[in-house]
C-alpha cells in the first residue's frame, strides 16, 4: 500500500510516514522504505504525472516547476472553471420531462420553482429511481412529489 501511494504521488516520504503511523510497526520500516523508494523511482519513469497534475495536463496545460510554484490556476480564466448554470424545473412538471433533463446535463440535483421563481426544493437524480419502475405512472408523477423541500 505504501509503494502504490508512493508510486502515484511521487511522494515516497509522505507514503512512509502514513504508513508507519497506521501500523506503529517499527519491523516493517526497512521493507517500507525500500518499497516506496523503488515504486517512486519507476513510477517516475513510466509515468511522469502526478495524481495532482495530470488533470491539468488533461485540461492541455503544461505543469512545469514554475506553474506549480505560480499555481497553474493563474493560467486559466474563472469562465474556464465554471459550470453552466442549472435551469430550474417548474413544481408541475412531469417525471419524463424530469428525466430527460437529468439526460441532458450532467447534474445531480435540479431546483425546483414555482411559477413566481420562488425556490421550492430540489430534484435529485436517485429519488427518481423508485418510480421509473412503473411506466404506466410516470405522467402522474410532477417535480413536486419527488422533490426534497427547501428549510
Amino acid at each position: 500500500m505504501g509503494g502504490a501511494l508512493a508510486a502515484r504521488t511521487h511522494s515516497p516520504l509522505l507514503a512512509m510516514i502514513m504508513m508507519f503511523e497506521i501500523s506503529l510497526n517499527y519491523s516493517m520500516m526497512p521493507p517500507l522504505m525500500l518499497a516506496c523508494a523503488l515504486a517512486t523511482l519507476v513510477a517516475r519513469q513510466l509515468h511522469p504525472d502526478l495524481v495532482y497534475t495530470a488533470p491539468l495536463t488533461a485540461r492541455g496545460l503544461e505543469p512545469s516547476a514554475d506553474t506549480l510554484r505560480i499555481g497553474a490556476a493563474h493560467q486559466q480564466k474563472i469562465g474556464d472553471l465554471m459550470r453552466e448554470p442549472v435551469s430550474p424545473v417548474r413544481d408541475n412538471m412531469p417525471l419524463p420531462e424530469i428525466a430527460a433533463r437529468f439526460m441532458e446535463h450532467t447534474f445531480n440535483f435540479l431546483p425546483v420553482v414555482d411559477d413566481q421563481n420562488r425556490l421550492l426544493g430540489l430534484v435529485a437524480l436517485h429519488d427518481l429511481k423508485e418510480h421509473l419502475g412503473d411506466a404506466g405512472a410516470l405522467r402522474g408523477v410532477i417535480a413536486s412529489d419527488v422533490m426534497a423541500p427547501c428549510r
